[in-house]
């Protein structure tokens, strides 16, 4: 797989590929959108959801003791 990287915007669901090279006319391609915001990388109001949501799971409710748990996490990567 060969990845070729730009940015460009889209116009009315098109998108113009910077460059005009024939060895990649009528060639299969996987894309990948990423969104380059103005003001920072993220939604407040997408990431108050998500706290939110992860707060009604309880998902850290077992942890006894936190520093020792982050201890734990880190001895795993080293």
């Amino acid at each position: 797989m060969q990845a070729i990287e730009f940015n460009s915007f889209i116009s009315e669901g098109v998108i113009k590929i910077p460059f005009d090279d024939k060895r990649y006319n009528n060639r299969k391609v996987k894309v990948i959108m990423l969104f380059t915001e103005e003001n920072g990388n993220y939604d407040k109001q997408d990431l108050l959801f998500a706290f939110e949501n992860a707060q009604k799971l309880n998902i850290f409710s077992k942890i006894e003791n936190s520093v020792e748990w982050q201890k734990q996490l880190r001895d795993e990567w080293e």
